[in-house]
């Protein structure tokens, strides 16, 4: 989960312009090509809920897990519930 989490955060950042095709937009008004750091951020814990809980059903301590993952605000508390969780045993109530 933790390499899942910096591959998402490093999406579109290393990517030589022209390196992705994208469907032609009708709307006129500019929206920025590149996510800001905080929409990149939101958009990575949000992906991150969606397949932790997917992939923490049925192991123990995956409810707690999920509750804690549901609750993380940014990247780093994710990081920190998931380091806790699998890494030093941490209970989460």
């Amino acid at each position: 989960m933790l390499d899942y989490i910096d591959l998402l955060l490093e999406e579109e950042v290393e990517e030589a312009q022209g390196f992705r095709h994208s469907a032609v937009k009708t709307d006129t008004r500019k929206s920025p090509s590149r996510r800001t750091q905080y929409s990149q951020e939101r958009w990575v814990v949000n992906k991150l809920r969606a397949l932790g809980s997917w992939y923490t059903r049925g192991s123990h301590g995956g409810s707690q897990l999920r509750i804690a993952i549901n609750q993380a605000v940014t990247v780093s508390e994710l990081t920190d519930v998931i380091k806790g969780h699998f890494f030093e045993g941490r209970p989460w109530s």
